[in-house]
């Protein structure tokens, strides 16, 4: 919600920064600052929470591994002598010093071998999928909802007959360059992205009552199907209203599902290979976000239903990975 308030304060006086004489700071690019706060913030708050104790035992530091829990009891009002957390050596878990690189190398591949790979790519597999529906429709979320959304008419309608997007077109007349293009760069609608973040609180919400009375991989499984028959459902309705939240939870429903989708490996895989497996899924998965907003930008012009109807096919293969979701770790 920090963004589209944030632009809701900034952006509608629509002042400019004369830097030079060929350059103004508009105000979206002080937004961007804007935009740089939390991380800010995040970078700060990071830099006062000790290292992991699994990472700190690993590199044989056992007296900062233990201070680091006695930090973890007292931030959650517990006391350390009615845990009882005894200190046990990590097999495999010691870095050897002038081996990191062949170390690394050798842990990560394991988890592209047997007994591993099969359900490290369904993992994978499903993560990329969220991620490319979920981040790569949203980051045109707040475009598309800044055309002119007045009148009863499809989503794909709104796409193809959306003036910005035209623009293009208009610049030659007869075969002859008209000159260089407006920078529409204005942005009126900023409601609708506050929709979009209490839909993400409300999803929050709603997956974490269904993991209370399902499995994990059926909740993962209920919230894309959902999402898949809403995207269907985008091919033919016409009310503002409800094209608004059908696009809207189309997008949210996987979006609030990638922790939980990945922590699967969790239980399926061996404690020195699950912090591996996370980092590469979600590095991995993020390529995912980048295909999706980029087959937004190169095909919803051309043709929205295919478009659209490529999300919901990717949802619908979502669905099938869910269900198949490994549970419990292999014999090595």
């Amino acid at each position: 919600m920090y963004c589209p308030l944030m632009g809701m304060a900034i952006l509608p006086p629509n002042f400019s920064v004369t830097i030079s004489s060929n350059y103004d700071m508009r105000a979206w690019r002080f937004l961007m600052m804007a935009m740089e706060i939390p991380g800010w913030i995040g970078l700060l708050g990071i830099s006062l929470v000790p290292e992991t104790p699994y990472y700190l035992m690993s590199v044989n530091r056992e007296d900062k591994a233990i201070m680091a829990l006695k930090w973890i009891c007292r931030m959650n009002r517990k006391k350390w002598e009615d845990l009882e957390i005894s200190v046990a050596e990590l097999p495999r878990a010691t870095i050897v010093a002038g081996g990191f690189w062949r170390e690394l190398w050798y842990e990560s591949m394991r988890l592209f071998r047997r007994p591993y790979v099969t359900r490290f790519m369904l993992c994978l597999w499903l993560v990329f999928g969220i991620y490319l529906v979920s981040i790569g429709l949203g980051i045109w979320f707040p475009v598309i909802r800044n055309m002119d959304n007045s009148g009863n008419h499809q989503f794909c309608y709104l796409i193809h007959h959306n003036p910005t997007l035209n623009k293009h077109s208009e610049r030659s007349v007869n075969g002859t360059d008209t000159g260089e293009p407006h920078c529409h760069d204005v942005m009126s609608n900023f409601i609708d992205p506050i929709y979009y973040a209490l839909a993400y609180m409300g999803c929050f919400i709603l997956s974490s009552l269904l993991l209370q009375c399902m499995a994990r991989k059926f909740a993962i499984a209920v919230h894309i199907a959902v999402a898949c028959i809403l995207g269907l459902c985008l091919n033919f309705l016409n009310q503002p209203t409800m094209v608004l939240i059908f696009f809207t939870l189309m997008m949210v429903l996987p979006g609030v599902l990638i922790p939980l989708a990945s922590s699967a490996m969790v239980d399926c895989l061996p404690t020195h290979l699950r912090g591996k497996a996370i980092c590469m899924v979600r590095s991995l998965a993020r390529f995912g976000g980048v295909l999706g907003s980029t087959l937004v930008g190169m095909l919803m012009r051309i043709s929205c239903d295919v478009t659209l109807n490529i999300f919901n096919v990717i949802l619908a293969l979502c669905v099938v990975l869910a269900i198949f979701q490994p549970k419990g770790i292999p014999a090595s």
